[in-house]
């Protein structure tokens, strides 16, 4: 008698794949460099401000940042431009942004996104120079709708008490002949958030305390047109545009803390915006 193999379940880590870690498709399994893979089911069951969230949870992975579009990855130390930041391997990294800081990975709609790569270790042979700690890469979602449909309209709302964050999210996708499309939009409107009182290191704070320039109203709108000329040669072309109203780096008020209220150093975005076609 024979005993047929186990079937690996569905979703699970050996059915992952990665385009980042080699730049081409190879099986996560396969892969000597360290890199994690994070599918759209788990994204969905996280319900992250935005993608560096998820990487909270992550070996050798740090978020650096507070409010709901400032996190920044830290990977094994490095951050800031060391980080190299892709949507759909295009690199995201501004050099105008200062070099601790790096971009913005609030820039790409989490809800559009697909699928997380993180690559933790130095990728400059691929990638150059500011992927000397890592790689951080958003697969979008297709244009085309799941299981074959024509047509679809997916919409979500969220709230969240930490922040009175409010979000909103739409999106429609189809598909004609040889053409598809995806459109999608969302608004987050979130306030400063409440740090809870007790004691941080040598500070001391008595009660519930405002962390000033924590929170953001923010619009993102993404589409997507894809025409196929054959079944190997098709023309892609995407448009992303963010914009986020006055933010910062959060700041509690010096006097709560022992500080002189004469004195703080308040830094702030007065506004963003971002426009890019690909």
């Amino acid at each position: 008698s024979s005993t047929a193999p186990a079937e690996e379940p569905e979703g699970s880590f050996f059915d992952s794949t990665t385009v980042t870690a080699l730049g081409r498709e190879a099986d996560v399994f396969q892969v000597s460099t360290p890199v994690t893979v994070i599918q759209e089911l788990e994204i969905a069951r996280r319900m992250p401000n935005n993608a560096a969230d998820l990487l909270r949870e992550e070996p050798g992975v740090d978020v650096n940042g507070v409010g709901v579009n400032q996190a920044r990855p830290v990977i094994r130390g490095q951050r800031g431009l060391r980080i190299l930041f892709m949507e759909d391997g295009l690199r995201m990294n501004n050099a105008r942004r200062q070099t601790d800081f790096g971009e913005l990975s609030a820039l790409v709609d989490v809800d559009d996104v697909s699928s997380v790569e993180v690559v933790r270790g130095p990728m400059s042979v691929l990638y150059g120079s500011d992927a000397i700690g890592g790689v951080l890469n958003l697969v979008t979602k297709p244009a085309f709708t799941p299981g074959g449909r024509n047509f679809g309209v997916d919409a979500d709302l969220r709230y969240g008490s930490a922040g009175e964050l409010a979000r909103g999210h739409a999106g429609v996708r189809g598909q004609a002949g040889r053409s598809r499309f995806s459109l999608s939009a969302s608004y987050r409107d979130a306030e400063d958030y409440e740090s809870a009182a007790g004691s941080y290191g040598d500070i001391e704070l008595d009660e519930e305390a405002t962390v000033l320039d924590s929170g953001v109203q923010d619009d993102s709108l993404f589409g997507v047109f894809t025409f196929d000329f054959t079944d190997q040669q098709s023309l892609t072309v995407k448009h992303r545009r963010y914009h986020a109203g006055e933010t910062g780096f959060g700041l509690v008020d010096p006097s709560l803390i022992g500080g002189d209220e004469e004195f703080q150093i308040r830094i702030t975005y007065p506004y963003q915006d971002f426009d890019r076609t690909t």
